[in-house]
């Protein structure tokens, strides 16, 4: 028997694409150059530019215009023990993210052993600027806490991909931030596996609805 699969996804709020990020140029403070900073971004933002995903990050020199703006703010305007924080605005009823602000400490070396490190932050709060929640899932990107010298948030799971795939498909109907599709399948457990994907996300809405075909 073969089935067909309503699927529907939703994001809260998604990044219009493609979006451009402007990066402030870093105090002396942070030991760190804006060359190295634009390193780790491009790096970051290739991670989140999945493939079968609309996501794509442009660096650009104009501020005013960005999309994203990556600034340096003192630790006693963050919250305690944060080294990153992303604040993001609405665009309007159409469900889209109007601009991100990733803020960044500003009075504390990036290269002691203690600190985080500067291209997983990235990541991670570039996660934020596309409307992503965080994981409950310790291996994710997403997931809501980094310690000094952990590098391996540097890269995606497959739990992160699979969010970026769902919130910003391509190929696929979509409009701000909701997706439909349909499958035709064999049995049921592709619905499954498609459901495994995403269940560890709160930030996706993820529906299948199912029917036979005689």
């Amino acid at each position: 028997m073969l089935w067909i699969l309503f699927i529907t996804t939703a994001l809260s709020r998604t990044l219009k694409m493609p979006a451009t990020v402007y990066i402030e140029d870093p105090p002396p403070q942070t030991n760190l150059s804006r060359a190295e900073v634009i390193r780790a971004l491009e790096k970051s933002a290739a991670e989140w530019e999945v493939l079968n995903s609309t996501v794509d990050f442009k660096i650009v020199d104009n501020r005013v215009s960005a999309d994203v703006l990556v600034s340096w703010t003192m630790s006693s305007y963050l919250p305690p023990s944060i080294w990153g924080y992303t604040t993001t605005w609405p665009g309007g009823e159409d469900k889209a993210i109007d601009s991100s602000l990733i803020e960044l400490r500003s009075d504390c070396d990036w290269k002691t052993t203690d600190a985080l490190d500067l291209q997983s932050t990235l990541t991670h709060e570039l996660g934020h600027a596309l409307g992503f929640q965080h994981s409950d899932v310790y291996e994710d990107t997403m997931y809501f806490s980094l310690s000094p010298g952990d590098l391996s948030k540097r890269s995606l799971t497959s739990r992160d991909r699979s969010r970026v795939r769902h919130a910003y498909p391509r190929g696929l109907f979509g409009c701000g931030g909701i997706t439909r599709t349909t499958l035709i399948c064999e049995d049921l457990s592709c619905a499954e596996m498609l459901f495994d994907d995403v269940q560890c996300c709160d930030d996706v809405i993820f529906e299948i609805l199912y029917t036979p075909i005689e």
